[in-house]
């Protein structure tokens, strides 16, 4: 016990003197108000290392300080990730919204309808278009026929389907227009 007294006494004695000694050789400027407070810092954990150490089982301050900046560094890393995943989920939502809304403008002027559209992207950075499935309501093109396929009582339920030449017109369209292959869109 004498012992850790005794050296908690020299910390601190070399601590101040060091300190003075520092004071002394700066020059006197606006740099040296910084100098005197961290040096007072540097006093202040010599004075309560001890203390420090007693109640965290730590032996260092300095073992303290890295544990916390380590821990801010990894929390401000996460920071960052979360708010970069966060901006590029965005754009990829805008985008895809986008797509969809020039997909169904364009068709809508071509005489189909469409009731829902899901598109896949295959490359977050270069936004490549896996796969367009379209969920087409009905085809409004004059002479052309309307096929009921379902009808519930008490609810009148119209599922319209294309036929195989307005499906494979559809497709060629998106095909040519977003470069997606054929086999990657699909038509119910």
């Amino acid at each position: 016990m004498i012992s850790l007294f005794s050296s908690w006494a020299r910390g601190i004695v070399i601590a101040v003197v060091v300190s003075t000694i520092i004071e002394m050789i700066l020059p006197n400027g606006s740099s040296k108000k910084y100098v005197k407070s961290v040096i007072g810092i540097y006093i202040l954990f010599v004075i309560i290392s001890p203390v420090a150490k007693k109640i965290t089982g730590k032996v260092d301050v300095n073992e303290i300080l890295s544990n916390y900046e380590k821990k801010a560094e990894i929390a401000e890393e996460n920071f960052e990730r979360k708010n970069e995943n966060n901006s590029n989920r965005t754009i990829k939502d805008i985008y895809i919204s986008n797509l969809k809304e020039d997909i169904k403008e364009k068709l809508s002027g071509k005489g189909y309808e469409i009731d829902n559209l899901v598109v896949k992207i295959k490359n977050d950075d270069s936004y490549e278009i896996e796969k367009v499935t379209l969920y087409m309501s009905n085809s409004s093109k004059k002479d052309e026929k309307i096929v009921v396929n379902m009808v519930t009582v008490g609810q009148k339920v119209n599922n319209y389907k294309l036929n195989e030449s307005e499906q494979n017109e559809v497709k060629e369209y998106i095909s040519q227009n977003y470069g997606v292959s054929k086999e990657n869109i699909e038509i119910t």
